[in-house]
């Protein structure tokens, strides 16, 4: 019985730090996103995107 007490409470922190380094990598790439494939440069004018 202790043993599978013992497996479940490794198994939930395990859980518990995988959640906290997937957050922390969410987190990373909020504060410095991708390029989005420009190559970060944007090479248009927010005029020339929606001229009419």
């Amino acid at each position: 019985m202790s043993s599978l007490l013992t497996d479940a409470i490794a198994k939930m922190v395990d859980e518990e730090r995988e959640y906290e380094l997937a957050f922390n990598r969410f987190v990373a790439r909020l504060q410095d996103p991708p390029g989005q494939g420009s190559g970060d440069t944007v090479s248009w004018t927010r005029d020339e995107l929606y001229e009419r």
